[in-house]
């Protein structure tokens, strides 16, 4: 995919958002907080709720 291949993407796609992320493959990634925000804020942006 070459050296600037983005982990993570989001995007406005009709009436809805689209929110991507190649992060996640390991198992450990799941035990982290900064994963679980990462996650958190990105379903929060792609679902339209406020930020926590």
């Amino acid at each position: 995919m070459g050296a600037d291949h983005p982990l993570v993407w989001c995007r406005d796609h009709g009436e809805g958002r689209v929110f991507c992320t190649a992060l996640g493959h390991a198992g450990e990634a799941y035990e982290a907080p900064a994963f679980h925000a990462h996650l958190l804020g990105g379903i929060t942006w792609a679902a339209r709720l406020p930020l926590p």
